[in-house]
């Protein structure tokens, strides 16, 4: 089997999960990097780990509530990007709230100001 072809296989059933039900994702491992990237943390709005953890799992608990509301198609592509390198909830939650603007969702859904470990942060 060729190297794509297997990639492909082996990276369907996490594909047919994200769509099933909110991905599980590591966000602790990108709540260090992310806190660690900011350096001094005495710079005012940077982020803590502990604020980047609850940021992420208010992230998750919305995730929760709100996921049925989109397409199978949507759900995957947005639980794919929040599974990258650096997992993020509050990246698979911006992904939606993105396909919402875009009418993707059956319900509307407020704006997060949510940073967890999101790799569409601000760089400094």
């Amino acid at each position: 089997m060729k190297p794509a072809a297997l990639a492909i296989v082996l990276a369907i059933p996490c594909l047919a999960q994200a769509a099933d039900g909110v991905p599980k994702l590591a966000i602790e491992a990108s709540c260090k990097a992310a806190t660690a990237a900011s350096g001094d943390k005495s710079i005012a709005g940077e982020q803590t780990y502990d604020s980047c953890m609850k940021d992420e799992k208010d992230a998750a608990d919305e995730l929760v509530k709100i996921w049925s509301n989109y397409s199978a198609p949507t759900r995957t592509r947005c639980g794919g990007e929040g599974a990258g390198e650096l997992p993020s909830y509050v990246d698979v939650l911006v992904c939606l709230q993105v396909a919402n603007d875009a009418g993707a969702a059956a319900t509307p859904m407020r704006v997060t100001s949510l940073k967890g470990a999101s790799k569409r942060r601000a760089k400094r």
